[in-house]
């Protein structure tokens, strides 16, 4: 099999590694390095007004990793990983936040949801590269109302799976509710480009300009997303929203809750 790690660059996030993880975890599980060959450059593909210009940058390099294949299911290691991902995520699944679908209240966990997060947690000891469980402690620390820790989580979540909508999709927004547009538009942008053809992450895209002050890229954003969706009233909403700062009839708006105050 083979891995690609190497080093990215961001404006926002700074400088940080990925694969090395993966690999590190399928030594662990028992496979071994068989070569390492020549990379090449990282893009990154800047987030825009309209698709009809992409503009790239240089955000990085990397090499190719070339591993041993190994029978995962008969490793003791990746057995003992399953077993701590999958109660910890059956802990904390009742209590999680999804749009139009009712949770249990955290309150009402007694302790389930932290029996959880320490589950996740020692399974990551086993497997560095697990993504899904970062992303799952974040769901958890979000039902604890911990935005803190579930923004620490969600990063770390979307460092390991950059190519998984649902991971972008909510470190976007946790960066959104921590007041940190900049950061939420690479995540936003990301998720774009993952799939272009979702109207709500483009309405994500255009939220993120919003709260960043680009309001005429917020709104080119939100008019592309309301053409793919017309029924979807959270574009329109925010379309509505962008066309009120622009006039001064409501203030700049810089995180998720100022949304939800009432002017004046």
């Amino acid at each position: 099999m083979e891995i690609s790690v190497g080093i990215r660059i961001d404006p926002e996030e700074g400088i940080s590694s990925f694969g090395i993880e993966k690999v590190n975890s399928l030594i662990n599980f028992g496979s071994k390095v068989i070569s390492m060959e020549q990379g090449g450059a990282v893009m990154r593909r800047l987030p825009g007004k309209n698709e009809e210009t992409v503009s790239m940058t240089l955000s990085g390099c990397d090499m190719k990793v070339i591993m041993e294949d190994i029978d995962l299911e008969n490793s003791p290691q990746w057995q003992e990983y399953c077993r701590r991902y999958k109660e910890g995520s059956a802990l904390i699944k009742p209590y999680m936040h999804y749009d139009d679908v009712k949770s249990t209240p955290a309150t009402e966990s007694n302790g389930e949801i932290e029996r959880g997060i320490e589950l996740l947690k020692s399974s990551i000891e086993i497997n560095e590269g697990g993504g899904s469980a970062y992303w799952l402690i974040g769901k958890a620390y979000q039902a604890l109302k911990n935005d803190a820790e579930a923004l620490a989580a969600f990063k770390r979540a979307f460092e390991l799976e950059r190519e998984n909508k649902d991971v972008a999709r909510e470190y976007c927004l946790a960066c959104l509710d921590a007041g940190e547009p900049k950061r939420a538009l690479m995540a936003a942008g990301r998720a774009v480009t993952i799939a272009p053809d979702d109207a709500g992450l483009r309405s994500n895209l255009g939220l993120a300009y919003l709260l960043d002050a680009q309001l005429d890229h917020a709104e080119g954003v939100l008019v592309t997303a309301t053409e793919m969706d017309p029924n979807d009233s959270i574009a329109k909403n925010l379309l509505r929203l962008v066309g009120q700062v622009k006039t001064g009839e409501r203030a700049q708006p810089k995180c998720i809750a100022d949304l939800q105050k009432r002017e004046g």
